[in-house]
């Protein structure tokens, strides 16, 4: 008897070939598998467990544990390629948390030495030219940062180019996917003052799909001690940059323990707890940081926290904005320091502090930030916050919306006695209202501030447009949304706030064309 009679010849067949395919592809999946767990590379590239333990211990930032490792390894085998690498990750990890200018002196003399050793020892590995373009990528960004900016730009540039070569030539090498991911979303994302560039060179970026890549790249390789923490800190920073808070707050409470344990995911777990409004689990998970336990000063620590206690108005948040202030020695969020122990201040009724400490604005720091261009903005405003209106806003900013629309409803906007005051009580007053889902009473406050605020010289009816556009694109009514960002982007003026509004607002209206 047949037994194949009436089997189709697309039907599965159940004999011993069946069999042979099964193992044959479970066998593919176990050496992917094995492949990711060891990444065994060629005799000069081993990412070994020493190495992933060097790696754990930078993201930590227990880096005299690190370079302990790192030198252990050095000495047991100097050939490989990956103890090279991490010595320049360590000290570009360094940079990046203290901003000290001789450790940027220090990065930029050890490259050239660095990358000629590694290609001494280039044995055809794909693992060398792929650490190359990562190490060109943090010298690039150091350059942007404390050096020269068409330099760096010109190195970031060129390890996007030697990233994108090595795909074509390597499509199977999954690290490709985390440099990639991250300069499509760097480049769809560009800051205004190196945007020239990327025009000159005809560079474009998509922000999805860098997203897609990134994340892509943490599920291949959350089982690796070391590149887990690295993929998942890419995936945070980007969700950041993209500016998708929700978002990043449910990818890291989907994370393992123990990289939520790692202490620069911790730190970014408690910045994205600010952007989705929970400033309590935010101070909690920054107390869990010990600044006595890391090996590195870890100065955003003090800001971040004063800026937390400060949202919820408590009384000790000038005592790290301060320390802050005193022991940092770069130059970002310097003045948005100062403007918020202004804030403190004139909160608590300090008037003499507060007017010496809003003075200080304009003679600390610089404003590459937006939070940095914002304090400047606020101060040449010729206009003292609000007290009632401050703390409302603080609150709002903290999440405690309750606390937010006590202060609010006890507050008459027919006394308020300066345009300026009244058009950001309707503002307050809609943000609360948006932000706690009651969305026609946010429109009407929102509404009302951006027809009285239009044609004053205040932020207010930029921002009001710009969450009007936001409340009509969740409604899915995508032609009243690109109305709306349209006349946030008529109502911006660099006079009274920051670039990168206008941006959201460009990007907004970009985003919804065609889909009305």
């Amino acid at each position: 008897m047949d037994n194949n009679k009436n089997i189709s010849p697309h039907s599965p067949r159940k004999n011993p070939s069946s069999f042979f395919y099964l193992l044959t592809s479970k066998f593919y999946l176990l050496t992917s598998i094995f492949y990711l767990l060891s990444l065994p590379s060629h005799a000069g590239f081993d990412f070994n467990a020493n190495c992933r333990q060097a790696m754990q211990a930078i993201l930590d930032l227990r880096l005299q544990d690190a370079q302990f490792m790192i030198e252990e390894e050095k000495k047991l085998r100097p050939d490989n390629g990956y103890a090279i690498y991490l010595e320049h990750y360590a000290e570009s990890i360094e940079l990046i948390i203290t901003e000290e200018q001789e450790l940027y002196e220090r990065l930029l003399n050890s490259y050239s030495g660095r990358i000629k050793r590694m290609n001494e020892l280039d044995d055809g590995s794909p693992d060398n030219v792929w650490l190359q373009a990562e190490m060109l990528f943090h010298t690039g960004m150091a350059q942007v940062k404390f050096g020269t900016r068409v330099n760096g730009v010109g190195k970031m540039l060129s390890s996007y180019n030697k990233i994108r070569s090595h795909r074509k030539k390597h499509p199977g090498f999954l690290q490709n996917q985390k440099l990639i991911g991250s300069f499509n979303i760097l480049l769809d994302n560009i800051p205004p003052f190196v945007r020239w560039a990327a025009d000159l060179f005809g560079y474009g970026g998509n922000s999805n799909l860098g997203m897609y890549q990134l994340e892509h790249y943490y599920e291949q390789v959350k089982t690796i001690p070391g590149l887990a923490e690295e993929a998942a800190l890419y995936c945070m920073l980007g969700f950041k940059l993209t500016q998708k808070e929700d978002e990043s707050f449910r990818f890291i409470g989907e994370l393992d323990k123990n990289v939520r344990s790692n202490t620069l995911v911790k730190y970014l777990h408690a910045n994205a707890a600010i952007y989705v409004y929970r400033n309590d689990l935010a101070i909690k998970l920054l107390g869990e940081i010990h600044q006595d336990k890391l090996q590195v000063n870890f100065f955003s620590l003090d800001y971040l926290t004063g800026r937390c206690k400060l949202n919820h108005v408590q009384k000790d948040a000038d005592v790290y904005l301060k320390n802050f202030l005193s022991a940092y020695p770069g130059l970002d969020y310097k003045k948005d320091a100062c403007n918020r122990l202004s804030y403190h201040y004139l909160i608590q009724g300090d008037r003499r502090k507060y007017e010496e400490y809003r003075a200080m604005v304009s003679m600390v720091g610089q404003t590459l930030r937006d939070r940095d261009q914002e304090a400047m903005l606020e101060i040449t405003s010729g206009v003292d916050p609000h007290p009632g209106l401050l703390t409302a806003r603080l609150f709002c900013d903290g999440g405690y919306f309750d606390e937010a629309l006590l202060i609010i409803e006890s507050i008459d906007p027919e006394n308020l006695d300066h345009v300026a005051y009244r058009l950001e009580y309707y503002y307050r007053l809609g943000r609360i209202k948006q932000l706690t889902h009651h969305l026609a009473e946010a429109v009407t406050a929102l509404t009302k501030a951006y027809d009285e605020g239009r044609s004053q010289p205040y932020t207010f009816a930029t921002r009001a447009a710009l969450q009007l556009a936001r409340i009509s694109e969740e409604n899915e009514d995508y032609a009243m949304a690109n109305e709306w960002y349209n006349r946030s982007i008529n109502a911006w003026s660099s006079s009274h706030s920051t670039e990168s509004l206008k941006d959201l607002a460009v990007k907004g209206a970009k985003r919804v064309k065609g889909k009305f």
